[in-house]
């Protein structure tokens, strides 16, 4: 309902064909991520599309209503194909605070990649689905469908890491790396953070 909802926003303000807006937001059109699903009829089927339609319109007016809107085409661009460095993921990790005990947490690049999903979908307000994996990719195709098995529940303890103190320092430490990458996009005239932490 989301991604539709975003798709139709862009398509009323631009024009054209719903692929071409979701092209735009980095909404892979071919993908269908933002045709109607199941769950979606149902609940238009419920609700009506009425309701649909008069929210989406309702935000729109908010939208622009906006006097200085957030330009995150502009983010995601920065961040195309953006990574959280060694460097940088070394001197993040260094601030956690010690795991008592012999068993520590993780920290290589499965989790790195992660991270920097993470900090990407706070910078973009997009979905880590849609973050560049540029550490991932360069891992052999083996290791890759590893890594893919554990995504979700890695990413699901960045989210809500509850008790999970590791996760809950972490978490503290990326939110605070993607602040400061919103404040050096959104003031910096470059457009590609490719190779920045």
């Amino acid at each position: 309902m989301r991604r539709l909802g975003a798709v139709l926003l862009v398509q009323w303000a631009a024009g054209g064909a719903m692929g071409d807006a979701a092209d735009y937001l980095g909404i892979n059109p071919k993908g269908g991520q933002y045709s109607t699903t199941a769950g979606l009829h149902r609940w238009l089927h419920d609700h009506g599309s009425t309701d649909f339609t008069r929210a989406l319109r309702n935000l729109a007016c908010d939208l622009d209503a906006i006097t200085a809107p957030i330009n995150y085409r502009r983010r995601r661009e920065a961040l195309h194909n953006w990574a959280l460095t060694r460097d940088t993921w070394q001197e993040i990790t260094s601030c956690l605070p010690p795991v008592p005990g012999h068993i520590q947490p993780n920290l290589d690049d499965r989790k790195r990649q992660e991270a920097s999903a993470f900090v990407w979908a706070q910078v973009t307000r997009g979905e880590p689905l849609f973050a560049p994996r540029t550490i991932e990719e360069e891992q052999p195709e083996g290791l890759r469908r590893a890594w893919l098995n554990q995504r979700s529940s890695t990413w699901g303890k960045l989210a809500r890491p509850g008790r999970i103190h590791h996760f809950t320092a972490l978490r503290g430490l990326l939110l605070q790396h993607a602040e400061h990458l919103i404040r050096k996009i959104d003031s910096d005239q470059a457009d590609s953070w490719s190779s920045r932490g």
